[in-house]
């Protein structure tokens, strides 16, 4: 073994010393001297090589240490890998080191986090784990992407140990905080006109890492061709998505629904997020057409017609208008859809033979009207047949005789009879009438027979088609008497006028006679003929008979019955009580009112099983208003008191700087009171001193830890907000819910809670998503003495049956009125405790099954 520098100069110095030593000895007389001197320097050169022997072999020994305990080095169990979380979740980055030897601490970016367990500077960082087991895990509670960073896991030198190094990447991701289609909210109606450029902007802001966009057409996804999608960073690690859809919108894209989805690590693809908008495209509409009439078919007067105009298509509906002849008729119509109808109902007339009607279709979007046209066809029979002709004539004359028809159609046949006997040879004439159809008109000539008083002429207007017949009748009086005895005795004129003057004294008299019932035409008869025999100027028996019935008559007229004829007079109002109909029908109803009221009463009672007093007991009647009065002082009194006393213990939640001695101007004020401490139930307390459990020491804390405040804002969906409610939750009767409801008001994840039931004057229900592999889907604890559903409205509880945990949601309900029932079947964890009257308000939207006749949603939540 080779000797250092330091051993060889120290070996001759001993060498020198020895030799002087002797010389000294050599010329010393002493020999006892030289002997003792001799015994040292050989002690010195053995403890010498002792010295070197135990180096020798410690250099041995390091040399066969390695491969002794080579299987001892520290080296990891687990090692870091690359994880990513959610924003506002927990992120755990796992380290375990075997056989650790040297320190052990955590790194990001390059900047050492230290060895400690709570790591200063950075509240929401700590290493949990054990040493001895050889873990450490860094936690990060509440991630930010501020957490977005590359961290290490580095394990120290120690003990011929070397250090060792594990890297990973944390990547934090935030979903976008915002979908819109850019000058458009959801669900609205963009109008455009037909083949107008029109352009869609999608944006979706503020997302970790950037969103990708999808268009859907309908419910299919839309793939243009051409199509702008743009990516920018507007806040530091956040980027927000653009993208630009050019459209040309048709008659098809009616009613079409464009939507822009965004597509995210961290949207749950059961519940999207989507913007909608709806086309409206304003397009001309199509032609009318005609509907009830075709071209070719015959109506008959007095049929009932119904002309349907109808044109489909068209933004906004066709308006259609009637039109007959050119003159409007009807603008009345109705749309369904894109279908417009016009109906125009009327009866058939004459004047409807040939007539044209019109059916106009158009909209802000036509330049000329549509027009449809029909012409119709009416069969109509004569209304009625006129003969002219003279009305007398004597013996032998030859009659000339006219027959003409009122308009129709098809044109009217006639057919003459002449005293019971056809004419066969008639001729007729046909011509065309101003007011439409056709007139037609025959003429014939008849003679005159003797031994005949008169000649009766019946006219015929038969329409064949329609099988109606229309007669006339002439009567041609035939003269007989005073012109044949003018003929026979020309030279006895006084017989002529004496018959003469007989003829007009008695034409007198039948004019008299004509109203006297019972002188009727045989006495009349029998009274000419005898005047005529006997040549007499009157007839004294029939006017004398006229006389005796006018005053027999008379005296009729003046006839007084001896018997009273005139109504009885009862009172019909005391016999009928006509008065008391009106006042039994009030009590009548007020009976009714009543006992609805209490079949009301009743079943709202067997339907709360008896837990609910659904009777209203009013005050009792008192004839003095004194007592009134003074119960009203003496509540208005209470009220004020307690106004008050809210008042004083108002404290801002802004620290302006000033205490409440400064603010009133005294120094001493006796109505400051300072704040009642916070104060838990004993029995809250003790199941956690078996668990060496650190409570908090300050009421602050206490009142975070065991009475945490959370908060909801509450909307009614696309239309207006309703209000904020504050929650306060009670720890010690379900921690893991509280701790779960809590957590997710801090990351105002107000997007997972959705109420799924309401039933008014009871409760509603809400859910939220439950995570994988969390606490809540294992046993829970609970404590359900903690809050007393019968003394209390608007609890927050959930049923017995989650008691060994939630499957996929947490469903729990809030009650709007006490419900002592509910004690002992559900656990009570909460309770509304500022804005409870927006309940008041969102009964109004349940329903008896519960299903919600307008959406409500939660815009927002977060820890008081």
């Amino acid at each position: 073994m080779a000797l250092t520098e330091s051993e060889t100069e120290a070996a001759a110095e001993t060498r020198l010393q020895q030799q002087q030593h002797e010389n000294n000895c050599s010329s010393s007389s002493n020999n006892y001297c030289c002997r003792q001197q001799q015994r040292k320097q050989q002690q010195q050169q053995q403890s010498h090589w002792i010295k070197h022997l135990e180096l020798l072999c410690i250099a041995v020994a390091l040399l066969l240490l390695p491969s002794s305990v080579h299987g001892q080095q520290q080296k990891f169990r687990t090692v870091p890998h690359d994880l990513q979380v959610l924003e506002g979740s927990e992120a755990m980055m796992r380290c375990e080191v075997a056989n650790v030897a040297g320190a052990v601490q955590w790194t990001k970016d390059g900047f050492a986090l230290g060895f400690s367990a709570v790591i200063p500077g950075y509240p929401r960082y700590s290493v949990l784990g054990d040493r001895k087991q050889g873990v450490y895990n860094l936690r990060i509670s509440n991630a930010s992407t501020h957490d977005d960073a590359e961290y290490q896991c580095q394990v120290g030198p120690a003990r011929l140990n070397s250090a060792i190094r594990a890297n990973a990447k944390l990547t934090v991701i935030s979903p976008p905080a915002s979908i819109e289609i850019k000058g458009y909210s959801h669900n609205s109606k963009v109008e455009v006109r037909e083949n107008q450029d029109l352009t869609l902007k999608c944006i979706v802001a503020n997302a970790k890492p950037e969103a990708q966009i999808v268009w859907y057409r309908g419910n299919v996804e839309y793939k243009p061709d051409k199509r702008d999608d743009k990516v920018e960073e507007t806040m530091p690690k956040r980027f927000t998505t653009t993208s630009s859809l050019k459209l040309k919108p048709g008659p098809d894209d009616d009613y079409t629904e464009y939507t822009c989805q965004a597509k995210h690590k961290a949207l749950s693809p059961d519940m999207p997020m989507r913007a909608t908008v709806q086309l409206s495209v304003l397009y001309p509409p199509g032609p009318p057409y005609i509907e009830g009439y075709s071209s070719g078919d015959t109506l008959r007067r007095g049929q009932l017609v119904e002309l349907m105009c109808r044109s489909r298509g068209g933004n906004p509906p066709a308006q259609l208008i009637w039109y007959k002849n050119g003159s409007q008729i009807r603008m009345a119509y109705r749309t369904s859809g894109r279908l417009s109808e016009n109906i125009y109902s009327f009866t058939a007339e004459a004047g409807d033979n040939k007539a044209r009607f019109r059916c106009e279709a158009s909209n802000v979007m036509s330049q000329t009207p549509l027009k449809a046209e029909v012409d119709l066809s009416v069969l109509f029979a004569p209304a009625q047949v006129t003969v002219t002709g003279p009305t007398e004539a004597r013996v032998g004359d030859v009659v000339p005789l006219t027959c003409s028809t009122a308009p129709s159609n098809p044109p009217a046949e006639i057919k003459w009879m002449v005293a019971g006997r056809q004419v066969r040879n008639a001729t007729s004439k046909t011509t065309v009438s101003s007011e439409g159809g056709w007139t037609t008109s025959s003429n014939i000539t008849t003679t005159v027979e003797p031994n005949k008083r008169s000649l009766v002429v019946i006219c015929h207007g038969l329409n064949m088609q329609l099988t109606e017949n229309v007669v006339a009748t002439h009567t041609i009086n035939v003269l007989y008497g005073l012109a044949v005895v003018q003929q026979k005795n020309a030279t006895n004129g006084l017989a002529v006028n004496k018959q003469k003057n007989a003829s007009d004294s008695f034409a007198v008299v039948t004019e008299l006679v004509d109203e006297i019932p019972g002188i009727g035409a045989p006495s009349l008869k029998t009274a000419k003929r005898t005047s005529l025999k006997k040549g007499k100027k009157a007839l004294p028996t029939d006017l004398m008979r006229y006389r005796m019935w006018q005053e027999h008559r008379q005296r009729l007229l003046e006839v007084v019955s001896d018997l009273d004829n005139r109504p009885p007079g009862i009172l019909a109002v005391r016999k009928t009580g006509v008065n008391s109909l009106s006042d039994n029908a009030v009590s009548f109803m007020a009976r009714t009112r009543e006992n609805i009221q209490m079949l009301v009463a009743i079943s709202q009672t067997q339907r709360t099983h008896g837990a609910i007093d659904p009777f209203r007991y009013e005050q009792p009647y008192v004839m003095s208003a004194v007592p009134g009065i003074i119960s009203n002082l003496e509540r208005l009194d209470a009220e004020n008191k307690e106004f008050g006393k809210r008042i004083s213990e108002i404290t801002g939640e802004v620290d302006s700087g000033l205490n409440a001695d400064t603010r009133t101007g005294k120094k001493d004020n006796k109505l400051s009171a300072s704040p009642v401490s916070f104060f838990l139930p004993e029995e809250a307390l003790a199941k956690y001193k078996p668990f060496n459990i650190k409570i908090p020491s300050t009421d602050k804390e206490r009142r975070q830890v065991f009475r945490p405040r959370i908060y909801f804002d509450i909307c009614l969906k696309d239309v207006r907000p309703l209000g904020q409610i504050v929650v306060q939750l009670y720890t010690e009767a379900a921690p893991v819910v509280v701790l779960q409801l809590v957590k997710s008001c801090m990351c105002n994840m107000n997007n997972k809670f959705h109420i799924k039931r309401l039933f008014p004057n009871l409760w509603l229900e809400v859910e939220m998503p439950v995570e994988n592999n969390t606490q809540l889907q294992r046993p829970l604890e609970y404590d359900g003495k903690v809050i007393d559903h019968g003394a209390s409205s608007y609890v927050l509880s959930f049923s017995k049956d989650y008691l060994q945990g939630f499957n996929d949601h947490l469903s729990f309900s809030l009650s709007f009125k006490p419900l002592s029932v509910a004690n002992g079947s559900r656990i009570g964890f909460g309770r509304v405790v500022k804005n409870s009257k927006i309940f008041d308000c969102l009964q109004s939207y349940g329903t008896k099954n519960g299903t919600l006749s307008r959406g409500i949603v939660f815009t927002g939540c977060g820890v008081l």
